[in-house]
This record gives C-alpha cells, sequence and structure tokens, in this order.
C-alpha cells in the first residue's frame, strides 16, 4: 500500500499518456523501448512477481507493471502491445480475457488515471488538508491508490471487485476490507455504504460482457465451417436437414447473447451411445467452463432452472431419455420460455432475466418423444464417433464464421421445405406405447364420450385400481387423439346406473350423445358398442 504510490511519474512531472491512442509494432530490441530497470524488465518479460514483492495475483501484477511503464513515459501505444503480445510473459493474464484489447486498453487507463489523480493529491481536503469523509471523488482516489477497480459483469449480472487481493470476495466482506484499510493506511474515512455506493457506481460505468467481447474479438478466416460442423466432428449424417439443424443452432446462439430474450424454442439433441463424447463436445462449444452448464434438470422447479440459465450460454439437458407425458409437456413450456421470473438468493424482489443461452440435449436412446404436438421443437441429430481434438482446435473460427452469419441476418427457424422431413425424422423418435396403439384403433375416427372404466375394460386393466403411470399414459394417449378428460355423465359397466364420472369427450354437442360402452365378450374379449342418449337427458 505504501510502496504503490510511489511509482515514478515521468519527468515532466505527468505521465505522458493520451487516452487516444492505438496498439503500436514494437521494435525487434525491446530495450528500446523499456526503461533500464533490470527488476521491472523481468517482470515484464517473465510475468513472475518481483524478488522483493509477491502480488496476490496476476491481475494486479499487470496493473503494477502498466503504472511502472506509463510512470516511465512509456508511449500507451507500446504498454498495450507488450500486455497483448504473446511472446511476453506478462500479457498471459490479458490474454486470458475473452476480448485481450479491451481489458488491456482498460489497465492502461485506469493506470492513466491513477497517475493523474497522484499529481494532484485528494480531490477535496478541509482547511488542515485533510481529505473529507463521504466525498465519492475522495472515496474513488483511495480505491485507485489501492489498485482496486469494480466491474459489471453483464452476462452473470453481477458486480465484480479485483485489485488488492479482493478477486472473487462476497461484496460484503470487500467493504469491510476497504473501509479498514481506508482508516489505517490512508487515514482517510468512509462508512460501507458510501464505500459500497462508489464501488456499484464505478461497476456501473465500467461495464463487459466476457462471451460478447469474445466473440466481438474473433476474425473469421474465411473457411466455411458451420453449415457442414455435425458431419465434420460428429460424423451426422451430411444432409440439409442436418446442416440447417447445425448452423442455425449456433447462429441462434450468438444472436440470443447479442439480443437476450429472442425466440428460440427449438433443442437441438444429439443421439449417440454413452462415452461418445456429447456432453464433452457441448461443453468444449461454450468455450469456457463458466459459459456451460451440464446440470439442467427438468424436473426441477422453475426457479432452479431460472438459477442456471442466467448463468449459461450453452446448457446441457441430460435427461430426455426418462421423459414422460407430464415432463413432455413440461419441456414445450420450458422452450418456449423466453423471459425466466424468480428472486435470487438472499434478493429481496422478483427479477427479470431474459434468456441468453441456448439447450443442447443428449440421450443414449433412440426414441425418447411422447408428445406428438411440441416435436417440432426437438432437432434430433443421430452422431458417431466425435472429434473433439478437432473441434477444440476450430472452435474459435467456428463462433467467428457464426457470428458474421448473424450479422448479415441469417435466420434461426427452419426452412419450411424442410418441415416435412424434420416431421418425419421426429416421428421416428416417438416412444411406441401399446396403450396408444389400442386407443388409436379404437378411438382415431370416433366420437362422442366414453367412460375411464371403459378404457381400463378394453385395455384389460384391473377395475378397481390403476397406477398413475398407467393413468397418465392412457390421458396422453386419448388427448393425442383430441378427446378432452374431463367429468360427464356417463354410466356405469353395466349400462344401467348414469352419473357424473370421469372420462372422455370428443365432437359436438350432437355427436358427444354417443356413448361408447366396452363390453366383455366370451371370455377376455371385449367389443365396443355405442348407445345415444336421449336430447332430454342432461349430460
Amino acid at each position: 500500500i505504501k510502496s504503490e504510490p510511489k511509482l515514478p511519474i515521468a519527468a515532466t512531472g505527468k505521465p505522458k499518456v493520451s487516452l487516444e491512442f492505438e496498439a503500436l509494432p514494437l521494435p525487434d530490441d525491446l530495450n528500446s523501448i523499456i526503461p533500464l530497470d533490470e527488476k521491472w524488465a523481468e517482470v515484464i518479460m517473465t510475468g513472475e512477481s518481483p524478488p522483493d514483492k509477491v502480488y496476490g495475483s496476476r491481475s494486479e501484477l499487470v496493473f503494477a507493471a502498466t503504472l511502472w511503464m506509463l510512470g516511465k513515459g512509456m508511449d500507451p501505444g507500446h504498454v498495450l502491445s507488450i500486455i497483448t503480445d504473446p511472446e511476453i510473459g506478462i500479457s498471459a493474464h490479458i490474454r486470458d480475457n475473452p476480448n485481450p484489447m479491451k481489458y488491456g486498453r482498460r489497465q492502461i487507463e485506469r493506470a492513466h488515471a491513477l497517475l493523474e489523480m497522484k499529481q494532484s493529491g485528494w480531490p477535496v481536503t478541509d482547511d488542515e488538508g485533510k481529505p473529507v469523509p463521504r466525498i465519492p471523488e475522495n472515496i474513488r482516489y483511495a480505491l485507485s491508490l489501492l489498485g482496486v477497480d469494480a466491474q459489471r459483469n453483464l452476462f452473470t449480472q453481477t458486480n465484480e471487485v479485483t485489485g488488492f487481493k479482493l478477486d472473487e470476495r462476497d461484496l460484503n466482506e470487500v467493504i469491510d476490507i476497504l473501509s479498514s484499510t481506508f482508516s489505517r493506511e490512508l487515514k482517510f474515512s468512509a462508512s460501507p455504504e458510501f464505500i459500497k455506493r462508489e464501488l456499484v457506481t464505478l461497476a456501473h460505468e465500467n461495464t463487459y460482457h466476457p462471451v460478447v467481447d469474445y466473440l466481438d474479438a474473433l476474425e473469421w478466416d474465411g473457411v466455411p465451417r458451420i453449415d457442414q460442423w455435425l458431419a465434420t466432428y460428429t460424423s451426422a449424417a451430411n444432409t440439409e436437414l442436418i446442416r440447417e439443424f447445425g448452423s442455425k443452432f449456433l447462429v441462434a446462439a450468438v444472436r440470443r447473447i447479442k439480443q437476450p430474450g429472442v425466440k428460440f424454442d427449438t433443442m437441438l439433441v444429439l443421439e449417440g451411445s454413452q462415452g461418445a463424447g456429447k456432453s464433452r463436445l457441448a461443453a468444449t462449444l461454450a468455450v469456457r467452463d463458466e459459459w456451460f452448464c451440464g446440470s439442467l434438470d427438468l424436473k426441477s422447479d422453475d426457479k432452479a432452472k431460472a438459477e442456471l440459465l442466467s448463468r449459461a450460454w450453452i446448457v446441457e439437458c441430460q435427461e430426455l431419455d426418462g421423459l414422460n407425458k407430464t415432463t413432455s409437456q413440461n419441456l414445450k413450456k420450458f422452450l418456449s420460455t423466453a423471459i425466466d421470473l424468480f428472486r435470487p438468493a438472499y434478493g429481496r424482489t422478483v427479477l427479470s432475466y431474459k434468456r441468453h443461452c441456448v439447450i443442447l440435449g443428449t440421450t443414449n436412446e433412440g426414441t425418447y418423444l411422447r408428445d406428438l404436438t411440441g416435436n417440432r421443437r426437438i432437432w434430433p441429430v443421430e452422431v458417431g464417433e466425435i472429434d473433439l481434438k478437432s473441434l477444440a482446435a476450430d472452435v474459435d473460427q467456428i463462433w467467428a464464421e457464426a457470428v458474421v452469419r448473424e450479422q448479415e441476418g441469417g435466420s434461426i427457424v427452419l426452412s419450411k421445405h424442410l418441415w416435412d422431413e424434420a416431421s418425419r425424422v421426429q416421428g421416428c423418435r416417438m416412444v411406441e406405447d401399446d396403450f396408444a396403439e389400442v386407443l388409436n384403433d379404437h378411438f382415431a375416427d370416433r366420437t362422442g364420450k366414453v367412460s375411464m372404466d371403459s378404457i381400463k375394460r378394453l385395455l384389460n386393466l384391473d377395475a378397481s385400481r390403476m397406477s398413475p403411470s398407467n393413468a397418465r399414459r392412457i390421458k396422453a394417449a386419448m388427448d393425442d387423439l383430441g378427446w378432452e378428460y374431463g367429468t360427464h355423465r356417463l354410466h356405469d359397466l353395466v349400462g344401467t346406473q348414469q352419473r357424473p364420472r370421469k372420462g372422455f369427450a370428443r365432437g359436438i354437442d350432437t355427436e358427444r350423445r354417443a356413448e361408447i360402452f366396452a363390453v366383455r365378450k366370451h371370455g377376455d374379449t371385449v367389443i365396443l358398442i355405442t348407445k345415444i342418449t336421449p336430447p332430454d337427458t342432461p349430460f
């Protein structure tokens, strides 16, 4: 703390820094631009802390080196080139950032501001020359003296404080540490409330989006990849339909991260054997671990799902093998949702989060769909051998091309001439259900009403009890055929007593006067007969 503010200023008394600068070419001999100082020259070339001081993080070391170079009067264009050059050790931390040039410029701007502040001292003082408490300018100056910076991460919607070994600490801890340090080391009093206010303001002024910054920094080499990426890296069939599935999924991922909430109610599903690498493929597409979520559970509550989605760009759903009718309907609703509402942990209010992610499903099965009405939202792709090494090598260029196509207005809706083919491949993924087959044979072309008891007799199910899963299967099959489940005036199996009973109905009022009965004939044989209810009988 005591040594950092004493970093040297240029001979003129003011750092030779202008905020208008661009990266300059570096000479072959760096000694011609780096001031003579073996200690700092070693720091710059190796990226390691000097022998006499160990910095708490790489970001603090980079900032200290940037301060030193600017304070010695180096041109900011040369400094920017040095801290982003992959051949120079000090650049490692900068290059780990999604957008190295933008992040490097930020370090130079911060260092420039601190050097200028040190010229004039505390912005607001009393008659005795002491800093006045509660003044935002003084708090900002104190933060700069400690090398503390704050940013707003637009991806995670969180404020991040860096420098002074505060990285990844809870904000309340940060404020307590700063309040104590201000008083003890800088002889400056500032309440936690005012420090927090200034940190939040500083973060508001300094926003960044790691995923968007990453995409914006990419330059496409002009080699086409995204139309055939599924065929190239997953051994999928190289058909027009598969090419559209793959390319539109990638373009949608770019559009959603840049325009959160944009409609994309579709899930690409990779089908392949266990251990093929489907999950690792999804993680590779996400580029960084912190941009990937591989733990989406469709059975979890809406709040849990929303919290996961708010923190990820590529989300893997591994629960497709166990879909039933209910979860299929939930999946349909889930994919159609563009804005999630939930109250964050320890939050006081319900917040709305526009979705900025895309969902990628994985399954080991060839049949997993149970709801005919929701199939259009599923883009199934059978994969074979997955080349993760090649995908990882090309992933930057894959996204670079997707960015270009998105900027050109590329559609993320399946082309109309492929709808029939998509419907066919989706239908092949339907789970066969013997209940559905029997009910389809008997009720697909009928109208009227029928009791649940007659349905159970037709299916040879125990009339006295039925498992919840079988009840769901019956309701799902009848629903797909257009039969409405509810309470209707229906007869018992004997056909003598009529009262409100659970059953199904289909058709207009006059058609629903026809009641269908399941009648057992000759042992286990069951046939359906129809009786017409008189017009004056309520039903």
